[in-house]
């Protein structure tokens, strides 16, 4: 298990690693448009819902490599999404300005113990 950031997503702790460089070269345009967010801009667009969930994914089956775009779609939700790309963004050393972002929900990630175990 690559160390990452501990998501807890459909009430299952997931340990998020940071993107690799094929992640970072497949969702170049995603990241582009995550790291380009303002205040105004519109919280509830699907192309920023798709990009996250990309973005996300791409971080996510280095770990997780069965897990299909279409389950983390299930798994991501208001109350999630904008910590969990967050997370992924950050630990990638990806610049994102926390400031700018529409409001966080209840997602709380924490560092991970780098163990490979997981709670349910």
């Amino acid at each position: 298990m690559i160390e990452g950031i501990t998501i807890n997503l459909a009430g299952q702790d997931y340990v998020i690693p940071p993107l690799n460089l094929r992640g970072v070269k497949q969702c170049k345009a995603d990241i582009a448009r995550m790291t380009s967010v303002t205040k105004n801009s519109d919280p509830l667009n699907a192309e920023r819902f798709e990009a996250v969930c990309r973005i996300v994914h791409a971080a996510m089956i280095r770990n997780y490599p069965d897990v299909k775009l279409e389950e983390l779609e299930d798994m991501l939700d208001l109350g999630n999404m904008n910590d969990t790309i967050e997370a992924v963004l950050a630990q990638s050393g990806l610049k994102h300005h926390a400031e700018d972002a529409p409001p966080s929900g209840e997602a709380q990630p924490s560092p991970s113990t780098g163990t490979g175990s997981m709670q349910s």
